[in-house]
């Protein structure tokens, strides 16, 4: 009786299998699909703030340049009435603002902030299925790897990739996951 259940159950359960691992590999080409098109979104709104945050920063400059060209108009009109002193005060001030600006102006090309961009998985949710996902790593090359992780403590590793996902980065360590599908 058992051979004949086992002779049945058989070929069902190498089919689950077989499904379910062509299930975890479509899931895994949709999540690949998802991040090069989150990829694609992040480089297009990192452009974009760039290009805004250079408008503002060549906004900073002109106003500077004027400014500093208005008030070395005020120094030449006090040197011409004989207000050398107050003229080079003004002159003084005038460098200062400007310096003041164009630091300004590269302060805002060096914080530019970008949200980074979500994009939903398109993989559909089977009934009757569970999906879990298990981050993995391989040793690409053990004499780069972080002094924290020497005789490499493979244990340490696994945790901080489990812990971190696809953020963990360790020099000399490949971080991937597998989909398993049950």
């Amino acid at each position: 009786v058992k051979a004949r259940e086992n002779e049945i159950v058989k070929p069902l359960t190498e089919a689950r299998k077989a499904v379910g691992a062509e299930m975890g590999r479509y899931q895994t080409k949709k999540e690949a699909e998802r991040r090069a098109e989150e990829e694609k979104l992040r480089i297009q709104q990192q452009k974009e703030a760039d290009e805004r945050a250079l408008g503002e920063a060549v906004r900073l400059e002109e106003v500077a340049r004027l400014e500093k060209a208005a008030r070395m108009e005020e120094a030449a009109k006090l040197e011409e009435s004989g207000k050398s002193e107050e003229a080079a005060r003004v002159e003084e001030v005038a460098k200062l603002e400007e310096a003041a600006r164009l630091e300004a102006a590269e302060a805002v090309l060096e914080n530019i902030p970008v949200v980074q961009p979500i994009v939903e998985s398109v993989a559909p949710k089977v009934e009757g299925t569970s999906v879990r996902t298990t981050w993995k790593y391989d040793i690409v090359n053990q004499w780069i790897i972080p002094r924290e992780f020497l005789c490499v403590d493979e244990k340490a590793i696994g945790a901080m990739v489990r812990a971190k996902k696809e953020q963990a980065s360790i020099r000399g360590v490949r971080v991937y996951s597998v989909t398993n599908v049950s």
